[in-house]
């Protein structure tokens, strides 16, 4: 920045007559601030474009210390200050024409996407452009700490000072509310051999930090407590009475087995509600795919460990699950590593053979979206997904339109990109109404919305609602809506919106904590920790791991979505906003049928059904697939009250869904069984559901059949339905007296009886006493 020289004099002056007012004025001195000379544009330098605050406009500049009035610089010109460097394509209109082509299905080279490394090659920025500007930086007094193979974006670090002289900006203290930052008050300005590299600098300003939205859980503990001892207890009799004497039974695991089951979702819960047939749909889980993390915290490693024995995954599974440092990275695990764990725990128990990378970055000092974006980038991860965000509010255009800038490379590199859009409806995490976050206001990644899910029978879909969980006690979040202040609508949201700017969210899935999942945290209860997940946080990472299995099962990287989806809003392949009295604002697409996405976005046609691929699959009490079985099947009580589900799924042999067949369940002859409905049509997701009881202790082998096509499915179900728990007893003696002889005996007989009046044979009795009688066999 240059100052005349007669200014230089007057400054210097003015500074020695404030000194000596200020032995007599100090109450005009402390009310009077001095900014300072305007930085002026030279003839050396150009300035980048909307790089100022609008937040300005309403923020209090705070007065400037007396060091600084006295010597023009004090203790925030040293406060060291991270940028992030965006750098232009060399052939942005090439650029925009390969990202339409690859995303057309009439080109040639649809979905054949190019490396990182290529699109840089071919479109820049080129490795001049990015030697330059780094040297550049480096005459100025930054340090580089994290550059890119890619050449997109530069890291760099230096002082408040450093950067204001070198951009020729002044960099001031502000406050809104209570809420305080330093931000630039004009546009910088680079040589323009420098400036026409760069498309903008992130960091100037301090006022958007990202942030995880507030934990959104729900605690169930003394219910899931309650329930599950006494399951444990029934089910240890039923097992010891089936297995014989010497048998072992762990009321421990089977406590674990139930508490994990009904006070969280289970793989079964989360696919089901998407609609793919369970145990696996088509074999797929995230075998083959890269899912990075974006996250401004870390996270214990063995928490991660106990996860993954509490699902059942192999040991050497921690291996997968990879933190990556950025910018020196976010440290020891803080306030939110509960964040952290929900985003690594969600796809460890949906796409369980993918690989996890956790990148991690200062929460604050600088850490940027584009810096974290452009490394996962250059790693070759094939999802990203995101639940940090700030608010639009807080952020200018120059840095939401690089961040898009940058998730375009993503979307052109086959990179699927998922942001959570906020746990506060239409209002911000800042508290600014009629605001959305970044960066998932950015067209180029699909922002996820949150619903709440409600199951039916056998884990199937029962019904779902946009979540609002505002009347909750206490309140727990709604899922985030809204438009766009800085993005006009993408073309392919025309007709879903009368807004002229971009809406999110584009898709949704569960958020609800109340239907939410249990996680590690040995800082906050143990494994699990008792408390039920949930928020936007669980819906974006689910909605990564559903697409692993779709880029699996499809054979190739789908890329960005939103262009790919919205065509299909119509194709059933969506619970959509209607059937869940939404609308699109608030829910976008819906949730998905990923069974049926997957069969649309292949093209494919429902063949015959196969009894091999179709499926047969048993859930017992309350919906618990998990509990105690013997070789005869899951455990249930014989009270007729007591029900199991058996969901039919029919399918053709390449895994699509056949629905509108009359399907059949028959029990095994001489089975005394009750199932009902006696018939069943599949559903759009092929689906038949039906419900067993019994009145008998038996096991039971359920076959089903579609009868519509003459086809008995190759799977069956097994149920071993026991003794119902004994509700009441009797104790009588034969005689009222014996002498007390050490001779004469007495026979003492205990009565169990069920709820429903009936003997409960097979228990195991023992008599206490007091006195000095012996008690002979049988003991007990």
């Amino acid at each position: 920045m240059r100052t005349t020289a007669w200014l230089n004099v007057a400054r210097a002056a003015a500074r020695r007559a404030i000194l000596v007012a200020a032995i007599a004025l100090p109450v005009f001195l402390s009310a009077t601030t001095y900014a300072g000379p305007a930085p002026a544009q030279t003839d050396a330098t150009m300035r980048l474009s909307g790089h100022v605050l609008p937040a300005l406009a309403h923020a209090t500049r705070q007065p400037q210390s007396w060091t600084k009035w006295l010597t023009g610089s004090d203790a925030t010109d040293a406060q060291s200050i991270t940028l992030t460097i965006v750098l232009n394509r060399d052939d942005e209109a090439g650029f925009q024409q390969y990202l339409r082509d690859v995303y057309d299905p009439a080109s040639p080279i649809f979905r054949k996407f190019l490396t990182p490394a290529q699109i840089a090659e071919r479109f820049g920025p080129t490795q001049s452009a990015y030697d330059d500007t780094l040297a550049w930086l480096k005459s100025q007094g930054f340090e580089l700490v994290e550059g890119s193979t890619n050449r997109m974006t530069l890291a760099v670090r230096g002082t408040r000072a450093s950067a204001a002289k070198s951009f020729a900006v002044t960099i001031d203290d502000y406050a809104v509310g209570e809420h305080s930052f330093y931000a630039n008050n004009t546009d910088p300005a680079l040589p323009p051999g420098i400036a026409v590299h760069v498309q903008a600098i992130a960091g100037l300003s301090n006022l958007g930090v990202p942030h995880a939205p507030q934990p959104q859980r729900m605690i169930r503990l003394v219910f899931g407590t309650a329930v599950c001892s006494l399951w444990a207890v029934a089910a240890g009799e039923a097992f010891k009475a089936g297995a014989g004497a010497g048998s072992t039974y762990n009321y421990y695991a089977e406590f674990i087995k139930c508490f994990k089951n009904l006070e969280g979702k289970s793989p079964y819960d989360m696919l089901n509600g998407s609609d793919p047939p369970p145990p696996a749909w088509q074999d797929a889980n995230g075998t083959g795919q890269t899912i990075g993390l974006v996250e401004f915290d870390s996270y214990n490693s063995s928490d991660i460990a106990d996860y993954i024995a509490l699902i059942g995954l192999p040991d050497a599974k921690i291996n997968d699950v990879s933190p990556i440092h950025v910018n020196g990275g976010a440290g020891a695990p803080a306030a939110s590593q509960d964040e952290v764990l929900l985003d690594i725990d969600t796809v460890l128990t949906l796409a369980p053979g993918a690989a996890i990378r956790v990148y991690d970055a200062p929460f604050a000092g600088g850490a940027s979206f584009q810096a974290l974006f452009n490394r996962m980038i250059t790693d070759h991860v094939t999802i990203i997904s995101n639940s940090w965000a700030y608010c639009e509010d807080q952020t200018t255009l120059a840095d939401v339109t690089s961040i898009d800038s940058v998730l375009q490379t993503a979307a052109a590199a086959g990179i699927s990109v998922f942001n959570g859009a906020g746990d506060t409806g239409s209002t911000c995490l800042d508290g600014a109404a009629n605001t959305i976050g970044v960066p998932a206001d950015s067209p180029h990644a699909t922002a996820v919305g949150g619903t709440s899910l409600t199951q039916g029978p056998g884990h199937t879909y029962g019904s779902e609602t946009w979540w609002n969980g505002s009347a909750d006690t206490p309140p727990s979040g709604q899922g985030g809506f809204g438009v766009s202040r800085f993005f006009a609508r993408p073309a392919w949201q025309n007709g879903f919106t009368g807004s002229a700017m971009r809406s999110i969210p584009d898709v949704a899935s569960n958020a609800d904590p109340a239907h939410g999942i249990v996680i590690c945290n040995a800082n906050e209860g143990g494994c699990p920790t008792g408390a039920l997940n949930g928020g936007t946080s669980f819906s974006a990472p689910t909605w990564a791991a559903f697409t692993a299995l779709l880029n699996q099962t499809q054979g190739s990287n789908l890329g960005a979505l939103n262009p790919q989806i919205y065509p299909l809003a119509a194709s059933g392949a969506f619970h959509d906003a209607a059937s869940m009295g939404s609308d699109f604002a608030h829910v976008g697409l819906g949730s998905p049928r990923l069974g049926l996405l997957h069969q649309k976005l292949t093209a494919q046609t429902t063949g015959a059904v196969d009894a091999a691929v179709s499926t047969v699959f048993a859930y017992g009490y309350d919906n618990l697939a998990t509990f105690p079985a013997t070789a005869d099947g899951l455990l249930l009580f014989d009270d007729g009250a007591t029900s199991g589900y058996v969901v039919v799924t029919l399918a053709d042999a390449m895994g699509n869904f056949a629905p509108g067949k009359t399907v059949t369940l028959t029990a095994n002859a001489g089975a005394h069984a009750t199932i009902t409905p006696a018939s069943a049509v599949t559903d759009i997701s092929g689906k038949a559901v039906f419900k067993v009881t019994d009145l008998t202790a038996e096991p039971l082998v359920l076959t089903a059949r579609d009868q519509t096509d003459g086809v008995a499915l190759t799977q069956t179900a097994k149920f071993d339905f026991f003794v119902n728990p004994a509700a009441s007893s009797s104790i009588v003696a034969l005689t009222a007296t014996a002498a007390a002889d050490g001779v004469s005996t007495d026979s003492i007989t205990v009565t169990l009886q069920d709820a429903l009046g009936r003997p409960t044979p097979g228990k195991f009795v023992a008599l206490a006493q007091t006195g000095h009688s012996v008690i002979s066999a049988p003991s007990p």
